[in-house]
């Protein structure tokens, strides 16, 4: 698994796709916010998403 929050980073892994060694490739995005106190009100503020990638890997590294 890795996570990331980069855009280079999503880039680097939607390469694996190509990979005839990964299998089962899942990229997965969150998205988190953060509540404000504005007066007697309350504002989510969405932070930077975070990327999850899960896959199997099978073979050996070269």
């Amino acid at each position: 698994m890795i996570n990331c929050i980069s855009l280079e980073t999503i880039s680097e892994l939607t390469l694996l796709k190509t990979d005839s060694r990964i299998t089962d490739l899942e990229i997965i995005q969150v998205q988190v916010s953060r509540a404000k106190t504005i007066g007697d009100y309350h504002l989510m503020q969405g932070e930077n998403p975070i990327y999850i990638c899960s896959f199997d890997f099978t073979g050996e590294v070269s």
